[in-house]
């Protein structure tokens, strides 16, 4: 089964932390996207996080970005977690993921954050599938299995519909209301409860599990 959690606080350039909060029960869930090296060339910035996480002994969720997948030094600190620490994917689109992939992308044509370069709605679905299943794969190649997390600002339905019946991906992070920020703009979505999504609109909640 498939849920969504939502971005509520930026901690710093390329980590993040959700909360989640069920009907009944307060919890909270901390994941921490990161970003490609290129958002933090200072190498303790990632190691200082993990640091922070297993001194509290605090289950976590960690979402790596496709460049960092190719970062020797990022691979080892994730690899080296403990079980209860989840290893994740980040979709986020960057000029490596679309490079690999034989996708076109827009150099030196805005910001890197634009929706249509960062978004996988950005890029044709045959594009989007393409990349989707090179970051998969090279995931699977580094850690010996698919991810069941993935994080994203935005996914459309037919990137989600894709990883969840060929990937078996069990939770979304995503935004829930961004207003005009990096050029988009999201409004309308649950806040801070996990629901099913829709399967033609993954904004709109879905009316049954199936």
């Amino acid at each position: 089964r498939l849920f969504v959690y939502f971005f509520l606080i930026n901690l710093f350039g390329c980590l993040f932390s959700i909360a989640p909060v069920a009907a009944k029960e307060s919890y909270v869930t901390v994941v921490n996207p990161v970003r490609s090296r290129i958002h933090w060339n200072d190498s303790g910035a990632l190691e200082s996080q993990i640091n922070l996480i297993l001194d509290k002994n605090i289950p976590a969720t960690w979402l790596i970005q496709y460049s960092n997948l190719s970062d020797k030094q990022a691979m080892n600190s994730l690899k080296s977690l403990p079980a209860n620490q989840e290893i994740g994917l980040f979709l986020e689109v960057d000029e490596k993921l679309a490079d690999d992939s034989l996708v076109p992308y827009l150099y030196g044509d805005g910001d890197w954050a634009r929706p249509d370069k960062v978004f996988l709605s950005g890029y044709s679905p045959t594009e989007r599938l393409r990349m989707l299943d090179k970051i998969f794969a090279s995931f699977k190649e580094i850690f010996g299995y698919y991810p069941k997390s993935v994080g994203v600002w935005y996914i459309d339905a037919v990137s989600l519909n894709y990883i969840v019946d060929n990937y078996a991906i069990t939770a979304v992070l995503d935004c829930s209301d961004q207003y005009q920020t990096d050029k988009y703009g999201l409004w309308g979505k649950p806040w801070g409860n996990p629901y099913y999504p829709r399967k033609l609109n993954p904004l709109l909640p879905a009316s049954t599990a199936s």
